[in-house]
């Protein structure tokens, strides 16, 4: 994964987005103007933390490769 420093702080702002709007149970905008449109490496970093997010908070991961 190539994930630049530049792109962490984009990264840090889409899951706050989204952990904000899971918090208050409201749709959260597209974070596409943080990650762009085309950026898979940061996509995935940025799923990454939210479920990690979660999961500190007492969610349990299901489903394929949920061996956590």
């Amino acid at each position: 994964m190539t994930v630049t420093s530049g792109s962490i702080s984009a990264i840090d702002a889409a899951t706050d987005r989204l952990t904000r709007a899971r918090a208050a149970m409201e749709p959260a905008a597209p974070v596409r103007e943080f990650l762009g449109e085309s950026d898979l490496d940061a996509a995935y970093e940025m799923q990454r933390r939210v479920i990690g997010n979660e999961v500190g908070r007492g969610a349990r991961v299901v489903g394929a490769g949920s061996e956590q």
